[in-house]
Parts: C-alpha cells; sequence; structure tokens
C-alpha cells in the first residue's frame, strides 16, 4: 500500500469519528430535551404522548450508545478486548428500532383513528391502549433474548473500515439480516402512508375550521395546536423517506465508507432533526394549561387560559 493510501486511510477514520463524536451528543441531548417538553405538554392526550416518548427513547438509545461505545471504540478498537461491553451497548440501537417500528406504526394508526371518520373509532382504537403497551414491551423483550441468549446472535460494533453496528459473523447472522431488510421494507412504507394519510386529514381539518369567523379565541388556539401536530406528521413522512434511503442506499452505493454514510452518518442527521423538530413543534406554550379528552378534537381538547 502507498504512503498516499495509508494517509487517505486515515483521514477517513478520522472523518468518521470526528462525524459520531459531534453528532451523537447533539442526538442525545435533543432527544433528551424534546422527552421533557413533550411530557410537560399537557396539550397532547397521554397515548399519543406515550408512542412519541417511545420514538424519542429510540433516538435516546442510539445517543447513548453513539456517544460513549462506538465513538470510543472507533477511537481504541474497544469491541475485542471488552466484549461483554461491546454486546451490552450494540443491543441498544436494536432495541430502540424495535420499539421505534411498535411507536411509529401504533402513532400513525391513532392519528388516523382520531381524524377519519369523525373520530368515529377513535375511542374503540384507545381501548386496546393495554395491548398496544404489551406488543411495545414484548418487541423489546424478544431483542434482548435474541441478543443474549442465542449463540452468533449478538450485535457488535464494528470499527473501521466500516464503523457500523451489525451482527456478528455466522449462521444467525444470515437469519437476522433476512429480518431486519423484512422489516424495513414493510413498515417504511407503512409509516410513509399512515403519516402522508394523516397530515391530509389533519390538514383538511384544519382548513374547514380555520374559515369558520365564529371560533372563539379558545377554538383559535386549539386549530394552531393541531396545525403544530400536522406539522409534526409532516417532519415524521420525511423521516420516514430518509429511514427507507438509509436502508437501500448502501445496497447500491458500495463504497468503502458506504455504511457509514447511512446507517451511522445520515441515521445521526435523522435523529438530529426528528428531535429538533419535536422540541419546537409541541412546545406547549405558558398561556394554556390542561387539555382534557374530547370525541371530536383529536389530538387537542378544550383549552383553558390562565
Amino acid at each position: 500500500m502507498s504512503n498516499s493510501s495509508i494517509s487517505l486511510f486515515e483521514d477517513e477514520e478520522i472523518v468518521e469519528i470526528v462525524v459520531m463524536a459531534l453528532l451523537s451528543p447533539i442526538c442525545l441531548v435533543l432527544s433528551v430535551a424534546a422527552s421533557m417538553v413533550v411530557k410537560r405538554n399537557r396539550l397532547i392526550a397521554d397515548l399519543v404522548k406515550f408512542y412519541v416518548l417511545v420514538d424519542l427513547l429510540n433516538y435516546s438509545l442510539n445517543g447513548v450508545f453513539y456517544l460513549f461505545w462506538a465513538t470510543p471504540t472507533a477511537v481504541w478498537k474497544l469491541n475485542d478486548s471488552l466484549p461483554f461491553l461491546d454486546r451490552l451497548f450494540s443491543t441498544l440501537p436494536y432495541i430502540g428500532f424495535y420499539i421505534g417500528i411498535s411507536a411509529k406504526t401504533f402513532l400513525g394508526l391513532n392519528r388516523c383513528f382520531a381524524i377519519a371518520f369523525d373520530s368515529r373509532f377513535s375511542a374503540k382504537f384507545e381501548s386496546t391502549r393495554w395491548f398496544q403497551y404489551l406488543t411495545v414491551a414484548l418487541l423489546t423483550c424478544i431483542v434482548i433474548v435474541v441478543s443474549w441468549a442465542i449463540p452468533g446472535c449478538q450485535p457488535t460494533f464494528v470499527p473501521y473500515p466500516t464503523n457500523v453496528v451489525w451482527f456478528v459473523e455466522g449462521e444467525c447472522r444470515v437469519i437476522t439480516d433476512r429480518i431486519f431488510e423484512l422489516m424495513n421494507y414493510i413498515f417504511c412504507p407503512i409509516y410513509i402512508v399512515l403519516d402522508v394519510t394523516a397530515f391530509w386529514l389533519m390538514r383538511r381539518h384544519f382548513r374547514r375550521n380555520r374559515s369558520n369567523s365564529a371560533n372563539s379565541d379558545l377554538k383559535r388556539r386549539q386549530l394552531g395546536m393541531e396545525y403544530r401536530l400536522a406539522a409534526m406528521m409532516l417532519v415524521n413522512m420525511l423521516t420516514s423517506i430518509a429511514l427507507w434511503i438509509e436502508n437501500l442506499g448502501p445496497q447500491y452505493l458500495l463504497t468503502a465508507n458506504s455504511g457509514f454514510i447511512f446507517y451511522t452518518g445520515l441515521y445521526l442527521i435523522d435523529c438530529i432533526f426528528n428531535n429538533f423538530a419535536y422540541l419546537m413543534l409541541l412546545h406547549q406554550g405558558n398561556n394554556v394549561t390542561r387539555v382534557l379528552p374530547q370525541a371530536r378534537a383529536p389530538f387537542t381538547t378544550t383549552l383553558e387560559s390562565e
């Protein structure tokens, strides 16, 4: 290998380490801040708030992994010398991925049921909340059991030249790879369809009520919050498309660092973008104090001024 090749190799490795070191703390801080904002927001129904917080937990777990394990491992190659910690930290992104799948799916369904058909089926959907909670918990337990109990199925962080988290080589890896790809190909389009549908329904609902001059200031403020939620749906749609591109990209761009670009770099950017949107759009104003469920106000309810 020539000196120029060695220099290029080292430069690429440094760039990837710097990208993870810069983006991962931003992702984690925004995830925690957005979670605090959402938790304090009383304009959001409890079931919707639960799925938003689970989605933010997904990004928080990835932020913890890339900040406290992936970046140090890329520098000092810790995955071979500390295999227990490697398995422990490398499990976090996969837990986040699968709970994110369930949270995004149920959240999209909740949005659609809450707006469509004049909210006739919203109460029936919410009556299944314990089944939904159980599904999220069950997926989490399955990922933990597979990662720790089945030999050869444990995830690991692979340092340069890939700098991605993946499964160790072995027979189990083939199965887990196929399951992972299948989940991506099925659920990413579902996210997009649900978010587009919910955004379109909410936009129509907003336009229909905004033109009514008889609306009180209370109702106009409620519509304003619904508009923010509609904007959040649009953000979720865009990040779902980005996630789909992340999953398809490395198959067609077979460069040495394509895996890092799509599975690590682009994902951290997606994390930052999504968390920032949650933080900005779901911030509750100081002039709103209470929200109570209503059948025909899918996300917000009667607003009471201080």
